[in-house]
Parts: structure tokens; C-alpha cells; sequence
């Protein structure tokens, strides 16, 4: 008996992690009107029309593009929960003066946060105090 409940709890925790991050492979894709350029790693992505979607069933990976401009890049994600559930899909930016970094994706509906690796172009301006700020853009 003892055995079986420490089995089924083992199984729960390894569903669980499973369940989130499925939560973002199950939407086909987010996509948005973004009115500005940023930065994801090293890459610079225009301003424009932004899908997003799971590279990969875990949504370790996203696939982040701007067809019109022909971008098209992968980035790594980590898994976070977000203090309040938001209403739509929302995109998190961190601002410093007029450039923008991608730094997380809100599931709509869910607690559920997948953040961005931090740039060495972000970690520089953190790391010289620049002001920064944080801006959402509800998607689709």
C-alpha cells in the first residue's frame, strides 16, 4: 500500500511539469502586431507581424518569426508561473531607453510563464544600472 502511494505520487510529479508545458505546444501558435524592434540572443527582430509557437512538444524551444521581414528564429525557454492569470496570450518586453527585449510569454488562462534567456546586450545595460521598464503586448 505504502509503495503504491509513493508510486502514484512519483507519477503525479513527473505529469505535472508535463501538463504545464503542454500548455503552450497545445496552441497552435500566438501572434501579434509588434510595434517595435527587439532583441532575442543576439538577433534583432523588426517591428511588424510576431508568431510564435512551441519548437517542441515541451515548449523547451520556441520558434519566434516575422514573415514579412524573413526572420526566423529558435530560442531556449524555462518554465515560471505568473502572479495573476491573464485574459489573452501576452508578450513581456524589457525596456531600456528605445530598445526592447523579448524576456517572457503569458499563456492565456493559465499561470504559466515561459521566460527567455537574458541577452549579453540586456545584461550589460542591467549591469550599468540603466533604467529599464517593462512593457506587454496581448496577443493573439
Amino acid at each position: 500500500m505504502k509503495y503504491t502511494r509513493q508510486m502514484l505520487l512519483a507519477a503525479a510529479l513527473m505529469v505535472t511539469p508535463m501538463l504545464a508545458t503542454a500548455q503552450f505546444g497545445q496552441t497552435v501558435s500566438i501572434s501579434t502586431q509588434v510595434p517595435f524592434e527587439f532583441v532575442v540572443g543576439d538577433r534583432v527582430v523588426p517591428a511588424g507581424k510576431c508568431v510564435l509557437q512551441a519548437a517542441n512538444a515541451a515548449a523547451e524551444t520556441i520558434l519566434i518569426r516575422n514573415d514579412d521581414k524573413m526572420v526566423r528564429l529558435f530560442s531556449s525557454t524555462s518554465l515560471g508561473d505568473a502572479r495573476n492569470v491573464p485574459t489573452s496570450n501576452q508578450l513581456v518586453f524589457h525596456k531600456y531607453g528605445e530598445r526592447y527585449f523579448l524576456a517572457a510569454v503569458r499563456v492565456q488562462g493559465t499561470r504559466i510563464m515561459y521566460w527567455l534567456p537574458e541577452s549579453k546586450q540586456e545584461a550589460r545595460l542591467r549591469q550599468q544600472e540603466q533604467s529599464s521598464a517593462e512593457e506587454t503586448i496581448h496577443a493573439f
